[in-house]
């Protein structure tokens, strides 16, 4: 088991389930901020936004655990059919835009 995982295991043995969603919450309320603030001062990206989006991804990837652990894996299997079908309708927007810059 790999630390990340030791981890997950322990937060989903010890914390409630609702004190992680809530967690996660505040957390993207965090990255949100960041990347208002950076764009306010014309930034593209700064560590603060890297910072939060760390947070933000370890806080999802243990919600992903614990949403598992819940429903046997059928979570994450479930989340990668809504993901490939969301990342083809972009890509046909976004194809159909590009052809019709061209």
């Amino acid at each position: 088991m790999e630390d990340k995982e030791i981890v997950f295991e322990y937060s989903s043995k010890n914390k409630n389930f609702s004190y992680l969603q809530d967690k996660c919450m505040e957390e993207m309320t965090e990255l949100m901020k960041a990347i208002f603030k950076a764009r306010e001062r014309g930034y593209d990206h700064s560590e603060e936004i890297e910072q939060e989006f760390a947070d933000v991804q370890l806080m999802l990837d243990q919600l992903r655990y614990c949403y598992d652990v819940k429903t046997s894996g059928d979570f994450s299997r479930r989340v990668k059919v809504y993901t490939h079908a969301k990342c083809a309708r972009l890509w046909s927007i976004w194809h159909d835009k590009i052809l019709e810059n061209k």
